[in-house]
């Protein structure tokens, strides 16, 4: 079973990878990161329903803020759906947004 924050933690490290991969590969098709993306999304959205359920003493006074109860997995879980969403319909303008630099300068 996943402990629910680890899904943030890996969301932040999938966007974070991606965005320097994308910063520092330049002859990389996007689609090729729109696509891992996408597939780290789906990955993480199928963890979500395998969450183990938090007890309701929390262990560090600190965490008491945080809840993973069905309520918050279902909203996880349309947040995690709408960003692939947008990721399937960035699909089809990833090659026209790139500008060599010529045109840049």
């Amino acid at each position: 079973m996943i402990s629910a924050p680890y899904l943030e933690v890996a969301v932040i490290v999938l966007g974070t990878i991606i965005l320097l991969v994308e910063s520092f590969a330049s002859q990389l098709d996007r689609r090729v990161l729109g696509y891992t993306a996408l597939f780290g999304l789906a990955v993480i959205f199928i963890a979500t329903f395998f969450v183990a359920p938090q007890s309701s003493t929390a262990s560090a006074p600190l965490w008491a803020f945080y809840s993973a109860d069905a309520l918050s997995l279902f909203f996880k879980r349309i947040a995690l759906a709408t960003t692939a969403g947008v990721l399937v319909m960035m699909l089809d303008f990833a090659p026209s947004i790139w500008l060599p630099p010529s045109i840049l300068c």
